[in-house]
């Protein structure tokens, strides 16, 4: 999406069910790698402000029961978890996007220097999860 305003990839899990499909998970990937983002609080500020319309219309269109899921992929993700594992800078994010964030459920900080490595397995984890309930 280069400089468009939003995540930098979308991904949808379309499950089919007879002559219908259904949108059951949405990860939204977003790389903060190569930009001047000030501290955390702005930067994930900024990213709520970006995703909270996206999360709007996809619980709008395929129900509040869809998964979203959040990987923000960073050269400082020491600095990302220890703001999101205060409890105080969590509520307000989950508060703003109606998203109870748990890491390593619904959003992931991922180290540059690993994203290649870890990512297959955050997708099958993060797109599998409508699956294990279904």
């Amino acid at each position: 999406m280069g400089h468009t305003p939003g995540p930098d990839v979308i991904i949808e899990h379309i499950s089919r069910y007879e002559s219908e499909e259904k949108v059951d998970a949405v990860m939204f990937v977003e790389s903060e790698v190569g930009h001047d983002i000030g501290g955390a609080r702005e930067y994930l500020k900024k990213l709520c402000n970006r995703l909270k319309p996206l999360l709007e219309d996809y619980r709008k269109r395929f129900g509040k029961d869809i998964h979203l899921s959040i990987v923000v992929i960073t050269n400082a993700p020491r600095r990302l978890t220890e703001y999101l594992r205060t409890t105080n800078n969590r509520k307000t994010l989950e508060k703003e996007l109606k998203l109870n964030l748990v890491e390593g459920w619904n959003i992931f900080i991922v180290p540059v220097l690993v994203t290649k490595d870890v990512l297959p397995a955050i997708f099958v984890r993060t797109m599998g999860t409508t699956a294990r309930f279904i």
